[in-house]
């Protein structure tokens, strides 16, 4: 069964009991875990890992060598990198595993899967929820629409009905339904505004429409558009298609490809989802990268692939969502010298719907 999911991104550290975060943490007896949304994740006596970390609603668990660490079935869904639902789970090898925790609208029984993060996968705790693990990408719109209710299309923008409850969050999630047929979050506003001008397009469902649709992974910052850093790192990149950072090696730079108020472009990425991206080549001269939105005179061009590809006009431009705040004036550089390819004439899925999922 699908269950209703909040995401809700706070802050906040765990002080992992027996132990520091850093080091062998053992727990004699089980203990309980509380995140920022809530959820209490409970640890099963004698589990045994070389560090747990609690940052807002994510719970980061490492383990190495034989050490046994037990998650055990209670009121919460788990979710980790590889998109495998479920409420309880032993890892039994080394990996480090990132959870994120969703408030869900029943209680889990125990009959959930397992699922692990990078470096190795988890031991399932019961068969019961293969089917559900079974990643069955549709092929086509077509059949991504038919997984989903009557009432949602792919590219919709999605929420729940406002409870009238201030103390809850689970009805300000907006999601995107995505041609996997999968509701997709947006894990804050800067990022949803990399891709949306206004929330004039979110429309409700109801909460058994979206219990329905099976989760995703996060929506990332849109290629071409903003700049990201995380807190913890003075570090600026870029994005490519394909969510690959660049990193702009200097401030000169940085403003010879964006201007004076390039730090404007800035968002910061909570440091779970920078696993989302992979590292491209280094920015070390002034050079844009792929899918960047340039004006030369009065043509606006695409860049990707050492192509540029003109807009046949603004409604090829505004049909794939691109926003003018986004398009940057520049006649020089070597991208001035790439072949000019077909026009954009009007909406891609491209230039829009695959380079939503990342």
């Amino acid at each position: 069964m699908k269950r209703l999911l909040l995401i809700f991104f706070v802050s906040v550290l765990f002080t992992a009991p027996h132990g520091a975060l850093a080091g062998d943490v053992v727990f004699d007896e089980d203990t309980t875990l509380t995140t920022d949304n809530g959820v209490t994740v409970t640890i099963e006596a004698g589990s045994e890992a070389d560090s747990v970390v609690i940052d807002g609603n994510t719970i980061t668990i490492t383990v190495s060598g034989d050490d046994t660490f037990s998650i055990d079935s209670g009121d919460y869904e788990l979710s980790n990198d590889q998109e495998i639902d479920t409420c309880n789970f032993v890892i039994n090898e080394p990996m480090t595993v990132v959870i994120t925790t969703y408030i869900v609208d029943d209680n889990c029984n125990g009959d959930g899967g397992g699922g692990g993060g990078g470096g190795g996968s988890a031991t399932r705790t019961s068969s019961d929820s293969d089917e559900d693990a079974v990643d069955e990408t549709p092929d086509s719109r077509e059949e991504a629409e038919e997984l989903l209710p009557v009432s949602v299309d792919v590219d919709d923008l999605v929420k729940l009905p406002d409870d009238g409850d201030p103390e809850t969050q689970n009805d300000s999630a907006v999601y995107y339904i995505g041609l996997d047929g999968k509701r997709h979050p947006f894990p804050d506003a800067l990022i949803y505004l990399s891709w949306f001008e206004n929330f004039d397009a979110v429309f409700e469902i109801s909460a058994s429409d979206m219990a329905s649709i099976s989760l995703g992974t996060p929506i990332l910052s849109r290629p071409g558009t903003a700049l990201v850093k995380i807190q913890s790192d003075p570090n600026v990149y870029a994005v490519s298609p394909g969510n690959v950072l660049h990193w702009v090696t200097t401030e000169e730079i940085a403003t010879a490809l964006y201007g004076s108020s390039w730090a404007n472009r800035v968002i910061d990425i909570e440091p779970t989802f920078f696993s989302h991206y992979s590292a491209g080549s280094d920015i070390t001269s002034a050079e844009y990268p792929d899918g960047s939105l340039l004006l030369n005179d009065t043509t606006v061009y695409y860049v990707n692939n050492g192509e540029k590809r003109p807009f046949q006009n603004d409604a090829a431009y505004t049909d794939n969502y691109f926003q003018w705040r986004s398009l940057i004036a520049s006649s020089e550089g070597a991208w001035t010298d790439y072949e000019t390819g077909f026009y954009v004439t009007g909406r891609e899925d491209a230039l829009f719907s695959e380079q939503l999922i990342p």
